[in-house]
């Protein structure tokens, strides 16, 4: 089915970010009928082949290097198709942590994309065989039922049944060893609460916060950021500095491309005065240089003028570049693109308690190579998506963004199981009685209430009711 992990394989070099406490418990590739399926266009050219190679064994032909190529040019091509298709599909992996379902879609050298969904967001595991033939070699396409996410969907994945259990299983272990943690520690605290003891595991319920450091802000990186930008628990990224590269390249080709005209058009000029005919294109009392130095000087000045115009625009690029700007925060997720000198500005965040799923996309060959891609936060909604556009490292970028992610969900249950703990010691201390410390809850009208009443006439039968006034009143 695939390759099973415990504990002791936290790496694994298929998956190369692991959270705290991660580890891989299966990954399996696609299943090999796949590579049948991705490579049915190649079956006409192999059927072709066949026949022209059959054909040709009768084919009286004297050249035996034309006769063979014949044969073997398609045969090749076939081969290296299928051989393509083979390497792409041992790059292409379904793997299960303890933690994650994670599905990495890869060509070497053309694209990556990785798609995950939290074991703790996975309600329902639904799989699908398309046929019979699906059904008879064991392999289908599995779906995931999400909070949050959606349905996320993995085709052709081998021995279905069996990685559904897995999953299953998984999410079941994962949610029996988080309680009985959380509920040791609750009840670690209410006993001191309710027991009015000086109890020194009696304190607030802890959670990881993101430690601070500060990197990234030496002057260079400042200038030309091509690292992240750490300051406290703030992060920055910025695109990759080729778009940079990018865009200053064409406007150095405008510049050069004014130069070359400028030399052409000095080049021409000249050669309209030629030795056989001095005077020809001048009036004859005039220099016969005349015409030529004017255009001449015409044109040095125009692309004098038109390169002086462009300096600014290599200034307008660069500032362009660096005010666009991705960063995390300790509680939310904002993205700023900003043209120069005032002009559009587009500020987008969301709090991380609205995100539902990160992943990443690495589209190009250059991409790949450079290492650089969009990394994708999603909230309910597909029209709120916060893109990371072309970001250094998008794999690191993720992991970044998914680790503050898991700190600041345990922050908030943290802070749930504070609150709650609150206000059952305001209860015990106010409503239990004989418990240390415990008194009736005191009112301003309290005396004035054992003071003896006259008869209420809005009240004839004497029978309390609620009071609006007061919430405690009964």
């Amino acid at each position: 089915m695939g390759m099973e992990r415990g504990p002791q394989g936290r790496h694994n070099y298929h998956i190369k970010h692991l959270h705290p406490k991660e580890y891989v418990v299966l990954e399996t590739r696609r299943h090999w009928f796949s590579i049948i399926k991705h490579a049915g266009g190649l079956l006409p050219l192999a059927a072709l082949a066949l026949v022209v190679g059959i054909i040709m064994i009768f084919v009286p032909i004297e050249n035996s290097w034309l006769k063979g190529s014949i044969i073997l040019i398609p045969l090749l091509i076939g081969l290296a198709y299928i051989g393509w298709h083979i390497f792409d599909w041992t790059n292409d992996f379904f793997i299960i942590t303890n933690q994650r379902v994670i599905f990495i879609d890869k060509t070497v050298g053309v694209q990556e994309q990785q798609s995950e969904a939290p074991m703790n967001k996975v309600h329902n595991v639904r799989i699908e065989f398309a046929g019979r033939i699906a059904q008879a070699l064991d392999y289908g396409n599995l779906a995931l039922d999400t909070a949050g996410l959606g349905i996320l969907s993995f085709d052709t994945l081998p021995n279905p049944r069996s990685l559904r259990e897995k999953i299953l299983e998984v999410r079941r272990l994962v949610n029996q060893e988080a309680l009985p943690v959380r509920e040791e520690r609750r009840l670690a605290v209410l006993r001191g609460k309710f027991g009015g003891l000086d109890d020194p595991n009696d304190k607030p319920m802890e959670a990881p916060y993101v430690t601070l450091q500060e990197t990234g802000m030496d002057q260079f990186n400042i200038l030309l950021p091509h690292r992240p930008q750490r300051q406290g628990e703030t992060v920055i990224w910025h695109r990759h500095w080729v778009f940079l590269l990018r865009a200053e390249l064409k406007l150095l080709g405008v510049f050069a491309l004014v130069i070359i005209i400028w030399m052409l058009i000095g080049w021409a000029t000249s050669r309209l005065v030629t030795p056989s005919d001095p005077y020809a294109l001048a009036d004859a009392t005039s220099n016969p240089n005349a015409l030529p130095d004017t255009i001449n000087h015409i044109v040095s000045f125009v692309a004098i003028g038109v390169m002086l115009l462009l300096i600014p625009f290599f200034w307008y690029v660069y500032e362009d570049w660096r005010n666009d700007k991705y960063s995390l925060t300790h509680d939310r997720v904002l993205t700023v693109e900003k043209k120069p000198l005032g002009g559009r500005e587009v500020v987008t965040e969301t709090l991380f308690g609205r995100i539902t799923d990160v992943s990443y996309t690495i589209k190009t060959p250059l991409a790949m190579m450079l290492n650089y891609g969009t990394v994708v936060v999603k909230t309910p909604g597909e029209a709120t998506a916060f893109l990371f556009r072309d970001v250094p490292d998008p794999r690191a970028v993720q992991q970044e963004i998914t680790t503050r992610l898991e700190a600041h969900r345990a922050r908030e249950a943290a802070q749930w199981d504070n609150d709650i703990v609150d206000w059952l010691a305001v209860f015990a201390k106010y409503y239990t009685p004989g418990l240390a410390g415990s008194q009736a809850p005191t009112s301003p009208n309290l005396a004035a209430s054992q003071a003896p009443t006259s008869p209420n006439l809005n009240n004839p039968d004497g029978v309390r009711r609620p009071n609006s006034d007061s919430f405690f009143d009964i």
